[in-house]
């Protein structure tokens, strides 16, 4: 419909120009029979018939190509504005998509997230509590360990307060007016001691005599025994030394064992160092 409206009016301009362009001539005539000559006439005639047609002709022509120009460029405008609004579209779905593609990682990502912060909030409950088990662990450790230490504490000194503590001595003396015996003398100046059994022998450098074997018994605090005879002082000249050895227990029948050499010219009280046995 609006092609033929286009030609429709290029027709009647058509027809309006060429009656327009007619009816020129009636003026053009009177006014060559009134004022001018035949061959002026014809020149003006071949102009005014020749140059002004063509002139019409091309701003006619100049005038359909603008208005073809401007249908072109609407039309290009047109389909430039679709082909816009089409991609604008196509844009805007990728977009839409791409952003519900977004959403559903960001809620991925979120409930990735949220899991860890659970597990790590589990964690660290559980962390909380184990650190609290082990501090009441170590609180009741170190209670123990400082009431092992009191009852060890407390049996050490109980057991050096009871713990018998044995000297021995050695001395030439007269014995039955005429002749001079080797006398061994123990004492106990620690807790009481029972089943006392004593062993010494005489030694040099090379060889040694025969073991004697006594039985003290029980000895008190601050007590000695009785002068214990080893034999006639010549007897033993050439021996140096005196080794002597103790086995006893104490009140709480803990068994005790030491031993000491002495010099035979020494007569001074020597300490013979105990040594517990255990579970004997």
């Amino acid at each position: 419909m609006k092609v033929k409206a286009g030609a429709s009016m290029t027709w009647t301009k058509w027809i309006i120009a060429t009656i327009g362009y007619m009816l020129s001539l009636l003026p053009y005539a009177i006014a060559c029979i009134y004022y001018g000559s035949a061959e002026m006439h014809l020149d003006i005639f071949g102009v005014f018939f020749s140059v002004i047609p063509a002139y019409i002709i091309l701003f006619w022509s100049l005038d359909e190509a603008r208005k073809g120009t401007n249908e072109q460029i609407k039309a290009l405008q047109k389909l430039t504005s679709e082909q816009i609004s089409a991609l604008k579209e196509c844009t805007q779905r990728q977009i839409d998509s791409f952003s519900v593609q977004c959403q559903g990682i960001v809620s991925a990502i979120e409930q990735v997230i949220g899991a860890f912060g659970k597990m790590s909030e589990e964690t660290r409950k559980r962390v909380e509590q184990e650190e609290k088990r082990l501090e009441i662990l170590q609180k009741q450790t170190e209670n123990n360990l400082r009431t092992m230490e009191r009852e060890a504490q407390k049996n050490f000194e109980e057991k050096q307060r009871i713990a018998p503590r044995v000297f021995v001595r050695i001395a030439a003396e007269m014995w039955w007016f005429f002749f001079r015996h080797y006398q061994l003398y123990v004492y106990n100046s620690g807790g009481i001691l029972n089943n006392m059994e004593l062993t010494y022998f005489f030694s040099n450098a090379s060889y040694k005599t025969v073991e004697q074997r006594r039985s003290i018994g029980s000895l008190n605090r601050e007590q000695g025994s009785g002068a214990i005879d080893c034999g006639d002082v010549s007897a033993f000249s050439a021996y140096t030394a005196i080794q002597v050895s103790v086995s006893l227990r104490d009140r709480k029948d803990r068994l005790y064992v030491g031993s000491v050499t002495i010099n035979k010219s020494y007569s001074d009280w020597v300490p013979i160092s105990l040594e517990e046995r255990p579970g004997e």
